[in-house]
């Protein structure tokens, strides 16, 4: 098990980056191999002074376990706060799934008529083509 005080959470559309100020180094999970993530612990009455968790399921790591603590710094409140935004922003960035998007982008490029015909000629034919081509799909398809 790795401990690690003071980390600065970052999420992006396709990552969870982990940067310690201290030490000047990060790390990041990819979003692609994360399978769940939940909110776990907190405070309780056998425990009053319990930590606020998120817990990541992935696939390459196993079960991950990122701890919202409160103490000096913050508060207990603040910590649930913390916590509970960077949930809600790891769950947006799941259900966008804009790791994908560029695959997508990339197969409807290659599907467009413009393409296939151009394929075939050659030179400054080619690009006077493909442009025309090009303006015409973008008429049809952006009206």
């Amino acid at each position: 098990m790795s401990r690690d005080v003071g980390l600065t959470i970052t999420i992006t559309t396709h990552r969870i980056i982990l940067i310690d100020e201290d030490e000047k180094i990060g790390g990041s999970i990819p979003l692609p191999l994360v399978q769940t993530a939940q909110k776990a612990g907190g405070p309780s009455f056998s425990s009053p002074m319990g930590s606020y968790k998120i817990e990541l399921s992935t696939h390459a790591w196993g079960d991950l376990t990122i701890v919202f603590r409160g103490g000096e710094e913050n508060s207990y409140r603040e910590s649930i706060k913390h916590r509970d935004d960077t949930l809600d922003a790891i769950h947006t960035a799941l259900k966008r799934k804009a790791w994908n998007d560029r695959e997508r982008q990339v197969m409807k490029e290659q599907l467009r008529p413009s393409r296939a015909i151009a394929a075939k000629k050659v030179g400054v034919d080619a690009i006077m083509t493909q442009n025309a081509l090009r303006r015409e799909y973008l008429l049809l398809y952006t009206n």
